[in-house]
């Protein structure tokens, strides 16, 4: 989520349009900046400011991400695929510089890895845990069969010290 943060939006479409990732592993707050930058063309998270407000995490918009999981869960899309098809499909503004819509168009995989309670969207009230769950365990059998047939690839971590290589070490 911190390598989103910093702006790289518009190297990684770059390197996904010219074949050079044909993968994407991200955990929960990726997929939640990434809706976020195709929504308003910026991330909302200011730390700091929000927690003294007693407000962090708890946008209406931001929320309407459980919807788009509660749905996956129900189609039996794993979570990455099913924020870059809603992305795509409520024409979102600023979609031309989301991963995970551009990723949609071009057919390749992002797998989402939630680690339950640790992202804002597990605030709200439509918060399904059983939706996540699936649906990322969805995309966890996703990067398995991605990683199968790694052959002559690579695998690059950038930004996660823990979830990450705990995740790459199951698949």
């Amino acid at each position: 989520a911190h390598v989103l943060r910093s702006g790289v939006q518009h190297f990684l479409i770059d390197m996904m349009e010219r074949c050079y990732l044909n993968c994407l592993a991200v955990n929960g707050a990726f997929a939640i900046h990434d809706f976020e930058f195709a929504l308003i063309g910026a991330t909302t998270e200011s730390v700091a400011l929000y927690i003294k407000e007693g407000h962090f995490g708890l946008w209406q918009e931001t929320g309407h991400i459980n919807e788009i999981v509660t749905w996956a869960w129900q189609q039996q899309m794993g979570l990455g695929e099913a924020v870059g098809h809603a992305i795509e499909e409520e024409k979102l503004p600023y979609r031309e510089i989301s991963i995970l819509a551009n990723a949609h168009r071009l057919g390749i995989p992002v797998t989402v890895h939630v680690a339950i309670g640790c992202d804002i969207t597990h605030e709200h009230p439509n918060f399904d845990g059983a939706a996540y769950g699936g649906t990322s365990y969805i995309d966890f059998l996703r990067l398995a069969s991605v990683l199968e047939s790694l052959e002559g690839g690579v695998v690059m971590n950038f930004g996660s010290a823990v979830i990450a290589p705990e995740v790459y070490l199951k698949a």
